[in-house]
């Protein structure tokens, strides 16, 4: 009863998902075949370099927020819009300072760390995104903390890649589609979205008058947040940044079209996580043990049934998907299958990571994402050099697999979560 109870409460949630990661797919083909595979490549580990310091500017307060507000909610709101505005407190700090790094040392990223000149302009103009990319993030994690996943999700994923294709599709008609031109469409869907946030940010939280929480506080609970996010990333991003450094544009183009479209599918992990990570923390904190277990059942049960269709059409039919790209995508169909293979696990072991987040374990999962992430990189070098493309695509699949039975296995120490339980 509790799949059919998640799967109705969620419905709009997974809706707005699927809505936002076919905005996303469809945002990327358009820019893939404006800009060709090398132009793409190039986009592709520009928006890399701009995630990564999007996770450091906001220091794990994403997370932070996602359990504090998420058990303080319901009796004492104050606390959590404390909790939200130290957050954006310290996220516009070391955004601020993240940007300017990047704005001051665009060239010497682009040429000693990728040996690829033509990404510094790259660089130079996404380093006026780190700010509003960051706080928007937060903004939007704060509302699904308070149970809004939905208006979470249209902020988070519906906003800027719907802007990013009129805008797109207006230069493409206009024949003005070039790599900066479609950079500063994306700026400009993101700023959108950040103004849509505030809005929406104090419609749900102006009438409760906040309680302060220190800053220095909330930079210590998301330091280790921050590794693990960071660790996460770093986790998904290895592959990109491997072959951003050692790869042709060309290849680098491939590859991240192909990447891409299986990013797609953990949407799907990203939709239910948002709905059930406020509630394991609440869960875990009131003792209800048996309670925790079967949500996480019921949301591994209902991550594989929803992942498994386009998984299978993945492995099916990879040429045809990435010749949606444009020439010369196609060559990436076997870094494709590999990928599908990998997050189809990582999907269907459903939220082993949060689950170790939410209920006090974070250093545990700092520790594994680190060393799985340390082992990527290891892999993928080794790899690169054998099998080229393909064997950064297998390192990463195999380092995806390991870091979810790990995990599992913690979970089975600390709450006695076996993967036949999980499974029953």
């Amino acid at each position: 009863m509790l799949i059919k109870e998640l799967a109705r409460k969620g419905f709009w949630t997974l809706s707005a998902r699927i809505f936002g990661a076919m905005g996303v797919l469809f945002m990327i083909i358009l820019y893939a075949r404006i800009l060709g595979v090398s132009d793409f490549g190039l986009f592709s580990l520009g928006m890399v370099v701009l995630n990564i310091l999007g996770v450091i500017a906001r220091w794990g307060t994403d997370q932070v927020i996602l359990k504090k507000v998420g058990i303080h909610w319901e009796e004492n709101p104050g606390v959590s819009k404390g909790y939200v505005f130290g957050a954006l407190k310290v996220v516009l700090i070391v955004s601020a300072i993240s940007s300017i790094l990047l704005f001051w040392n665009h060239y010497w990223v682009a040429n000693s760390l990728f040996r690829k000149p033509e990404l510094s302009l790259v660089l130079f103009y996404l380093s006026f995104f780190i700010t509003p990319l960051s706080v928007s993030y937060t903004v939007a994690e704060s509302i699904k903390a308070i149970g809004r996943p939905v208006l979470s999700t249209f902020l988070q994923n519906l906003i800027t890649p719907f802007v990013a294709i009129l805008l797109g599709i207006s230069l493409w008609l206009v024949d003005e589609g070039n790599l900066v031109s479609l950079i500063m469409a994306y700026g400009v869907g993101v700023i959108t979205s950040l103004m849509l946030g505030v809005v929406a940010w104090k419609r749900e939280f102006d009438s409760f008058k906040s309680v302060i929480v220190p800053i220095k506080r909330i930079m210590i609970e998301g330091w280790p947040m921050l590794l693990i996010t960071s660790g996460s990333l770093l986790m998904a991003w290895t592959d990109i940044l491997v072959l951003g450094a050692l790869s042709t544009k060309d290849g680098l183009g491939v590859y991240s079209a192909a990447s891409r479209v299986v990013m797609v599918t953990s949407l799907l992990l990203v939709a239910i996580n948002s709905i059930t990570s406020p509630k394991y923390a609440k869960l875990y904190s009131s003792g209800d043990i048996s309670g925790l277990l079967e949500l996480a059942q019921a949301s591994s049960k209902l991550l594989f049934i929803l992942s498994f269709l386009p998984t299978s059409f993945l492995l099916l039919f990879p040429e045809w998907v990435l010749k949606w790209f444009g020439d010369g995508f196609e060559a990436g169909s076997g870094v494709l299958v590999i990928l599908a293979v990998g997050q189809f696990v990582n999907v269907s072991f459903g939220s082993v990571g949060y689950l170790l987040i939410m209920t006090g374990n974070e250093l545990k999962m700092r520790k594994i994402i680190l060393y799985t992430s340390f082992i990527n990189i290891i892999l993928s070098l080794l790899f690169f050099g054998i099998f080229d493309v393909l064997g950064v695509a297998l390192s990463t699949m195999l380092c995806t697999v390991l870091w979810n039975i790990w995990a599992l296995k913690v979970l089975q120490k600390e709450l006695n979560f076996t993967f036949l339980k999980l499974w029953r």
